[in-house]
């Protein structure tokens, strides 16, 4: 389980502690604790839908970002 720092989050945000884990079969959770019973949580296929959702519709990506992103594509585990 990891927290998300200050610059991760939007000016909208209005959790306190807001946490994430990822699981080793790929499922995320998001929620405002950890004994938040109200988390968000996505399958494997949610995760990959959100963040090519997420793709599509920012395009303002850097090129540092852009490296980091396809960096760490290379790197998953097969």
């Amino acid at each position: 389980m990891a927290n998300f720092k200050i610059e991760d989050l939007s000016q909208y945000n209005k959790a306190v502690s807001l946490w994430f884990d990822v699981s080793s079969n790929g499922k995320l959770d998001i929620g405002k604790g950890p004994d938040d019973e109200d988390k968000i949580s996505l399958s494997s296929k949610g995760v990959v839908r959100l963040f090519v959702e997420w793709l599509k519709e920012y395009s303002h990506l850097n090129e540092e970002e852009k490296r980091k992103i396809l960096s760490s594509l290379k790197k998953t585990k097969r």
